[in-house]
Order: structure tokens, then sequence, then C-alpha cells
């Protein structure tokens, strides 16, 4: 898991991302996939900086927060603070679920393209064992990543820009470097400081998933899925869907 990564990132994360705008496009999605799959519950596994949890909690849900990194934690907590929505936040991986968090939800979530970092085949099974244990038999498990076949095929390379003059003037700029087995993520952060431009830059490997990777885990861990391509629960088409979104839910046992 890149938890350095975002650990080094954390205290620029919400300049990096345009939040007010991703949330209300993304909110009439998840109220629709609340009311679909009847959650009134969910552990948002991998929550960042918390933004998404206080959307859920806004909608009544029941949350709770995990994220490996604990900066990010740590930025998800002063975050919730700052509505009137009490909601928990551990630092875990998502293998360490079990022994972190001790309940079951309608929903466990991990959306925003996190699971690519994790790079490892290891890592991968116990990482969907360890948010599979925490669905409840009547729960789905929601896996939302990017659709790398499609940017590779476009060679799609960089990510919007944003901008933030606080607490002084930055521009980031995301892009990926395509290789062989692997895409490097690069985050260059631009800031004015003082008058003087200076330049940060982070990267991490991310692995290029598609969902022929990840249906097979799931199946062996029991369970029923379907494939999108956006949380809107499209069709996924893979020369055109911007994401791939598992949804996995447990099988139904025959009646005896």
């Amino acid at each position: 898991m890149a938890d350095n990564f975002y650990d080094d990132l954390a205290a620029d994360y919400d300049r990096v991302i345009r939040w007010d705008r991703r949330l209300e496009q993304e909110r009439p999605m998840f109220e629709a996939l609340c009311g679909r799959f009847g959650i009134r519950s969910v552990l948002d596994a991998s929550c960042g900086t918390g933004h998404h949890l206080s959307l859920f909690a806004a909608m009544g849900m029941d949350v709770v927060g995990a994220d490996v990194s604990p900066a990010m934690v740590a930025r998800a907590e002063e975050n919730t603070r700052k509505t009137r929505f009490p909601i928990p936040v551990v630092a875990s991986s998502w293998a360490e679920l079990p022994a972190k968090v001790s309940r079951t939800f309608d929903a466990v979530l991990s959306i925003g393209n996190s699971l690519p970092y994790v790079t490892e085949k290891r890592e991968l099974h116990e990482s969907l064992c360890g948010m599979w244990s925490r669905v409840n038999e009547r729960g789905i498990l929601l896996l939302q990543f990017k659709n790398f076949a499609k940017l590779r095929a476009s060679g799609e390379r960089f990510l919007p820009i944003a901008s933030s003059e606080e607490p002084h003037e930055t521009i980031a700029l995301r892009m990926y470097d395509y290789l062989p087995d692997r895409i490097d993520f690069h985050v260059i952060l631009l800031e004015k400081v003082e008058g003087e431009w200076r330049m940060r830059h982070h990267v991490t490997p991310l692995k290029p998933y598609t969902q022929k990777d990840i249906l097979p885990l799931l199946h062996e861990l029991a369970a029923e899925v379907s494939v999108y391509g956006s949380l809107g629960l499209e069709p996924f088409v893979s020369e055109t869907s911007p994401d791939v979104v598992m949804v996995a839910r447990h099988r139904e046992r025959p009646v005896i």
C-alpha cells in the first residue's frame, strides 16, 4: 500500500481535489445506490481526508471510516469535526480490518481508485478478504477503480489541473506514466511562496487491474459480482467506461 505516499501528501490533498464539485456530482449516485441495496450503514475503507464520510453521514447513514495512512486519518478526523456528525475513523490497512473494526456493515466501500495502490497479489488477496469480512450477510462490497485498459489505449496521461490560493498560490498537476507492468502516478505541486515558485514532486506505483484480475478472487470468497462502468451503475464498456465498479454480494444459500 502507498501509505507513505499519502502520509507525505496528506497536508496538500484537499487542495488537489475539487471536493465541492465532486461531491455534488456523486451524491445522487450514492443516494441511488443506498436506495437500491437498502444501505443504512457504511464502512468507507479508504476514507482519505473524510469528505465522503461527511457526505454519507449527511445522508443519514451510520458511518465508520478507515484508511491505511495515519496522516490521512488525522485529516479525516479534523475535517469531520467541522460537521455536526460524530464519525469514528481508524488507521487500518484492508487486511487489518477484522482486528481494527469489530462490526459488519450494509456496505463496505473502496472508492476513488484506491485498490491499484496494492501492487502485490498476496496483499491484494488479503485486502479483499479483510474488506469482505466486514460485509454483513445482506450487504455489498463496492470497489471503484480507473478503467486502465481505456486509459492505456487512449494514451490519456493528465488529470484535470487543480489550483488553490490557500495557504499560498498552488497549482497541482497529476499524471500517469505507463510502464509494461505498472503505472506510475505523479503529483506535482507548484507553489508560489514569498514571490518565488517552488516545486514538490510525489510519485507512487499503481497496478493497472482490470475486472478480470479481481473477479476470481471475489468468487473465491463466495461472492456474486456485478460489474459496471460508473458509480451510477451504467453498463461496463471496456472502450468507453471511465471506471470499473464492482459490486459483490454474498451468494444466496439454497434452502434445504
